[in-house]
């Protein structure tokens, strides 16, 4: 597994998408068809980086602020799925990385040649819904799993915000309603 910094830094990869609640675009303009054919990255050229979050489509229900997506699966969502595919695709990234611990990369990649093959029907599941299929498109060999295996310690930094910036606290009360009432 590499980890996000190894992913960003290395020179290797010029488009990179990471999927599931962010995905991570990597970009060095014009000049990276020739050198995204070679693996290579321009001299002198940066990379751009783009992230997009996500919720997740199959929510699991361990997040702070959880919200119930539509069935994903359903004609309607899957039209408004490819179109973000499509706008997606207009980065043409070299590489996807998902939001996947190094434990789930063999189960990952089994499922992602099935898919490939045509022997894998899309779950719910953001990574498959937008990673697989981005990857799919753009005739990727593998998806990257990366992921962050430690623990955000929310209820230390509210109980924190609650004696020290009471502010906070609302403006995270009203995200949250308004998140969950949005879904």
């Amino acid at each position: 597994m590499i980890s996000c910094l190894e992913l960003i830094s290395s020179k290797r990869w010029t488009c990179v998408l990471l999927v599931t609640v962010a995905v991570l675009l990597v970009s060095v303009g014009h000049p990276q068809k020739v050198f995204a054919q070679n693996g290579t990255t321009p001299p002198d050229e940066k990379a751009e980086v783009m992230i997009l979050g996500t919720s997740h489509f199959d929510n699991p229900g361990q997040d702070v602020i959880n919200v119930t997506f539509p069935d994903v699966l359903k004609p309607k969502y899957q039209r408004q799925i490819a179109r973000v595919i499509d706008s997606l695709s207009t980065f043409e990234p070299t590489k996807v990385a998902i939001e996947a611990r190094e434990s789930f990369e063999a189960d990952v990649d089994s499922m992602y040649q099935r898919y490939r093959k045509g022997n894998h029907e899309l779950t719910r599941n953001e990574r498959q819904q937008l990673g697989f299929r981005l990857g799919k498109r753009f005739n990727h060999s593998q998806l990257y799993a990366i992921d962050h295996d430690g623990k955000f310690p929310f209820r230390e930094v509210l109980a924190y915000a609650k004696k020290h910036n009471t502010e906070f606290v609302e403006y995270f009360k009203k995200t949250r309603k308004m998140y969950q009432a949005f879904a």
